[in-house]
Order: structure tokens, then C-alpha cells, then sequence
């Protein structure tokens, strides 16, 4: 290159204007082209700041999405078409001037917008035409559409023909002052005629947006998670950010827990038959024991079972009304220390292989029980509240993913998912279980309605726990399959596994889904760039075990994933995928 002219501000031209230089371009295909993943604005000056931490981060968490916060308050505005999707975290992330025209840009060419802020579209733009306002107050959310990939888990069919419903336990109120452009609603709040959409979607330019106008559905007061509107988050999230798109999310796991274990009883009870069938299925049972209730010519039995990891057990009590943890009797001389030395005396003693979770009788146990499951190998657990503490009465635990910011009671029909470290007298136990309790009652029920009827619901519970991405849990009690005979076991396992079987399950057992998902919780994808040749996913963290993350592509309007490996991971790693 020779530089010709040089004029300054003032017209004077350079005396000389020195040699020429040569610029040599080497290409190298590996050089980053976009950063995909998520810049989250917030503000900690609006009245509205604190629901990113209780309502939003726990879904991004959980779902393991790459993501950066921003504080409009105090940082200035990164450029958006440096990342994949912008969210705006909650209500109200500007009173007024947001920064329309950089947003409206980057949509435009290719970044996401996902919006749980509905005043940013009370603003004309590009992408939003204002309206006239209208406001509906229901409790129901109906679901317009289920075609869209976003929606698409709430088609109604014979399994749930309410999918597409879903009732509130308090009524809330949407607003609308706008309409995207070309939008599309997938959700919607009805009432006297007048209908207002509560999800709405639209394209612009190379970009998506995905418009939620309220977000109080969240709330556990309202309806809360893994209630029926997780997908729906995660999906949205997915569709609306330039891909490829990575997330952690969590595989199709499918496991079984039985509680109240004695394999002695009617019908497939008997010595463990209905493990045995379970099997067949590719299931595999964790077992909580009556450890003094197993016939002793069946102890066997369960051993083999247990032996060839066909099932994991660990005890639950001594019988119904023998507790081994806690005093749930409040008998005058009881100690929980001993009971659970003799609990897992039992188990060396009959050569039983025992779990390395373990969730007691009511839920309940001691302190002073701590140490003694911790002796025999005890990593996981499942606690609703906090130990010492009765079932009934009692606050449920804070632990995450969603019940770190909130409260209510153990008994309180509410759907839930526990994953996460809880410390209590120095012992750090993780704490992760599913049940998914507004859908039949407490459990699985399979004693309960006709044979189709027992079907259905384990058909809903596991597909709720699938869209929600959670540890999926077929729960019940083993005195629920005592006036199932064989054959309809078979039949009803049969029909719920062909059911479910579009999500692909894999059929783990507890200690595997336990430790991949503590080892999912434990690393964080950093960063994910995309070159020409390859998609470069950047975590950071520490697990025990390898692991997977989903890596979303699209080609003509379909969405796709494959599960990428992690590989064990001790402080930060790259993992290099070709496109």
C-alpha cells in the first residue's frame, strides 16, 4: 500500500508522505465469527431487579445456557451481534429509553431477542407496531398453538387431552399495547370474549423474538416450575438464538422409584416379580427397604437383582411404623445413630449392594443420623425439609434449582425438582429428586382408575419431567402394584414406554442419573464460538464424570440437536466440534 494523500483538518496537505508498506493476509479458517451465547440485561435500579435472581436465573441455570449479565445501571451495553440472543432478565429493565435502534439491528441481522420485559414493546420500533391497549385477568393459559417448534409438547392427544391447558392457582393479568410484526401467538389468556396473548413470536430480518408480555406464572404462588410451561422457556430460548446453539440441558433420563419395599405381598409382589418386570422394560427400580419386613428367603432375591444392576436399594425404615432416622413416633428411647448402624449393618451382613442415595420414611431424619449414612457411602439424598423436623407442618427445604428464593409447605400438592448441594452439620449431601404431585395425587398411583387410567399418568408424569428437562421419576409405592397381576403390569409398562419413547429415553439407574446431574451442576459452558470449520464450547467448573451438552443447529426452518461429549473437567476445557 503507497499513501497518496494526507490533507488535515485545516486543507494543509503532508510535505512527505513517507513509503510504502505491504500487508500480508494469512487466512485462517479457525478464527472466531460469532460468540452464540446470551447477554441477559438487567437493572439493579428497577423496582423489578430481584425477579431475574428468583424467576429467570433459576431456568438458565437449570438448563445450563451460556450466559453473561449485564447491569444496565452500571456497565455500558456490550454489542449485541457479539452474542446469540439478547434476554432481558425482568419487568422494566428501562423506565424509558431503551436502546431500540442497537437491538432492532442486531435482530436484524441474526441475534435473538427473548423478552421477559413487556414494557420494551409498549415503544414503537421496527419489529413492533402499537395498538390499543387491552388487558385480560384469567387463570387459565391456553396453548393456540402447538405446530410451532416452541409449543409443539403441548398438542393434546388420548394420554392428555387438556396438553394444551393449563389452569392457574390464582388468576393474573396481561397487558398488550402492541403487536409484533408478522407475530404469532403461541399462548394465550382469555376472558368475556376478549382474548390477549401471553407468548408471542415473530421473525425480523435474520432474527427472532420471542415476546413473553407476563411472566408471574413463575411463581409457586401461581403455578411455578415444572408445572407444564417449562418447555415453552427452554424452547423459546433454543428458537429464537442464532445458531449453533449450545446448552447444557439435561439427556432423556428415565429412572423408577419405589418407596416402602418388602417384596413380600400379592400379585407381583411377591419376591420382587414386579422388579423383575420392570426390567423387562429397561427399567431399573431404586428401592427404598423395609429392611425388617423382607421375608428372609427373599433376601436372595434382591441380592441377585441388586448384583447384576438390575436395581439399587438403601434402606427407607425398619417397617411402616419402625422408623430408622427419625423419632416419628416419639417413642420415649430412640436412637436414630444406632437405628441407621443397623440399618446398614443389614445390608453388609445379607451381602446387599446398597445405593449411594438414600431418602428416608416420610422424608425424615435426624442430624445425628448424618454421619452414620455418610459412613456407608451415602452421597445423594432426598429431603423435603430440613432434618429434625416432622413431614407435616414443616417448610419445605430451600434448594435449587427453584426453591432457593421461595417457601411453603412439605405436604403442598406442588410439582417439584430438587438438584443441589445442601450442607447441614458439616456434611454436604446433593439433594435431587422429582415428583410430580397435581397430576392424580401424590404419586404414580398404578392401583388407581382403569388400566388405560394408570397408563396416562405415568405417560403425563414422565413427559412433564422430560419437557421440563429434569431427573424423570416413574414414583410410587410398592404396595400400589399388590392387585396388579402380571400381565396388566406388562401392558401398562408396555403402553408408557411406547409413549414415550419419541424423546428417546435412556433408562438409568438412580446413582447414575444422580451423579451425572451433579456433575452437570458442577461446570458451566463459558463461552460458545463458532469459526468457519468448527463450534468451540468453552466450560469451566469441575465433575467427576463425563457428561453431554445439546448443540442445536438449523438448516430450511427445521431445528435439530446432537449431544456433544463433555469429558471430565477440572478447572476450564475446550471441546472443538467440526461443523
Amino acid at each position: 500500500y503507497t499513501l497518496t494523500s494526507v490533507t488535515d483538518a485545516s486543507g494543509c496537505s503532508a510535505q512527505s508522505l513517507g513509503t510504502s508498506i505491504t500487508v500480508t493476509v494469512n487466512e485462517n479458517q479457525n478464527l472466531p465469527l460469532n460468540s452464540n451465547k446470551v447477554v441477559v440485561l438487567v437493572n439493579s435500579s428497577s423496582s423489578y431487579f430481584a425477579h431475574f435472581d428468583r424467576y429467570v436465573k433459576p431456568y438458565l441455570d437449570n438448563f445450563g445456557v451460556p450466559y453473561d449479565v449485564v447491569d444496565v445501571n452500571i456497565s455500558q451495553l456490550p454489542v449485541f451481534q457479539d452474542y446469540g440472543l439478547i434476554l432481558l432478565g425482568h419487568r422494566n429493565v428501562y423506565s424509558t429509553g431503551y436502546p431500540i435502534a442497537q437491538i432492532s439491528s442486531a435482530i436484524f441481522n441474526g441475534t435473538g431477542l427473548y423478552s421477559f420485559d413487556p414494557h420494551i414493546f409498549d415503544f414503537s420500533s421496527d419489529f413492533n407496531t402499537l395498538k390499543s391497549q387491552t388487558s385480560v385477568t384469567s387463570s387459565l393459559i391456553n396453548v393456540t398453538n402447538y405446530t410451532h417448534y416452541i409449543s409443539k409438547y403441548h398438542a393434546p392427544d388420548i394420554y392428555n387431552a387438556t396438553n394444551n391447558s393449563v389452569n392457574l392457582e390464582s388468576s393474573i393479568t396481561v397487558v398488550q399495547n402492541s403487536n409484533l410484526a408478522g407475530g404469532t401467538n403461541l399462548a394465550s389468556l382469555s376472558s368475556g370474549g376478549q382474548s390477549v396473548p401471553l407468548l408471542q413470536v415473530s421473525a425480523y430480518g435474520n432474527g427472532r423474538i420471542v415476546r413473553w408480555n407476563a411472566y408471574d406464572w413463575i411463581s409457586e404462588n401461581i403455578l411455578g416450575p415444572v408445572s407444564g410451561m417449562d418447555d415453552l422457556v427452554w424452547r423459546g430460548i433454543v428458537w429464537a438464538a442464532r445458531k449453533p446453539f449450545v446448552l447444557q440441558g439435561l439427556p432423556p433420563f428415565v429412572t423408577m422409584r419405589v418407596d416402602d419395599v418388602q417384596g413380600s405381598g400379592s400379585g407381583v409382589i411377591d419376591n420382587f416379580r414386579w422388579i423383575q418386570i420392570s426390567n423387562e422394560f429397561g427399567f431399573i427400580p431404586w428401592c427404598g427397604t423395609f429392611n425388617n419386613s423382607i421375608p428372609s428367603g427373599y433376601i436372595s432375591t434382591l441380592r441377585t437383582l441388586l448384583n447384576n444392576q438390575l436395581a439399587t436399594a438403601s434402606p427407607h425404615a425398619f417397617s411402616y411404623v419402625d422408623f430408622i432416622f427419625f423419632n416419628h413416633n416419639n417413642l420415649s428411647v430412640f436412637d436414630p445413630a444406632s437405628n441407621a448402624r443397623s440399618a446398614g449393618l443389614f445390608y453388609t451382613q445379607n451381602g446387599l449392594k446398597m445405593s449411594k442415595f438414600l431418602l428416608p420414611h416420610y422424608y425424615e431424619m435426624s442430624s445425628s443420623a448424618l454421619s452414620e449414612i455418610r459412613a456407608y457411602g451415602v452421597e445423594y439424598i432426598g429431603l423435603m425439609m430440613l432434618p429434625d423436623q416432622f413431614y407435616y407442618g414443616s417448610q419445605w427445604i430451600n434448594c435449587g434449582p427453584y426453591r432457593l428464593m421461595s417457601s411453603g409447605s412439605t405436604t403442598y400438592p406442588k410439582p417439584f425438582s430438587y438438584a443441589g448441594n445442601i450442607t447441614i452439620n458439616g456434611f454436604t449431601f446433593f439433594n435431587c429428586f422429582t415428583e410430580i404431585r397435581d397430576d392424580g395425587g401424590y404419586e404414580w398411583y398404578p392401583d388407581y382408575g382403569t388400566v388405560f387410567e394408570k397408563e396416562a399418568r405415568g405417560i403425563r408424569h414422565l413427559r412433564r419431567a422430560f419437557n421440563s428437562m429434569v431427573l424423570s421419576t416413574l414414583f410410587t409405592h410398592e404396595s400400589r402394584f399388590g392387585d396388579i397381576d402380571a400381565s396388566t403390569f406388562r401392558e401398562v409398562l408396555s403402553v408408557i414406554t411406547s409413549a414415550i419413547s419419541e424423546y428417546q429415553p435412556e433408562y438409568k439407574s438412580m446413582d447414575y442419573a444422580l451423579q451425572y446431574i451433579r456433575a452437570k451442576s458442577n461446570i458451566r459452558i463459558v463461552d460458545v464460538l463458532e469459526t468457519s470449520s468448527n463450534v468451540e464450547i468453552i466450560l469451566d467448573g469441575n465433575n467427576d464424570i463425563e457428561t453431554r451438552c445439546y448443540l442445536f443447529t438449523e438448516q430450511n426452518g427445521q431445528i435439530s440437536s446432537t449431544f456433544v461429549g463433555i469429558p471430565k473437567v477440572n478447572g476450564s476445557v475446550t471441546v472443538s466440534i467440526t461443523k
